[in-house]
């Protein structure tokens, strides 16, 4: 593959894993409309964008896929423990 497909390759793949990512925060977001009040919803909200942000310069593909793996399985377990419908 010429140098300039890959780079447009790696470019997708970024694109498509932005999109996996944008998507991931916004299920947080849905779940913290499980919390009770609204200071427990704010105080989650911005305790998830500081982790979101936190990762904001990744930019090694696998890295990605791992924390996107691991944002899926804690999201997973603030369901659980909130006792939400996935």
């Amino acid at each position: 593959m010429p140098a300039g497909g890959l780079a447009a390759a790696q470019s997708l793949r970024h694109f498509i894993y932005r999109s996996h990512v944008l998507g991931l925060y916004r299920q947080y977001l849905r779940a913290s409309r499980g919390l009770g009040t609204g200071s427990e919803r704010r105080d989650l909200a911005v305790e998830v964008r500081r982790n979101f942000e936190a990762q904001r310069h990744v930019t090694d593909l696998q890295a990605i896929k791992f924390l996107l793996s691991e944002g899926r399985k804690r999201l997973e377990q603030l369901q659980d423990m909130l006792g939400l419908q996935r």
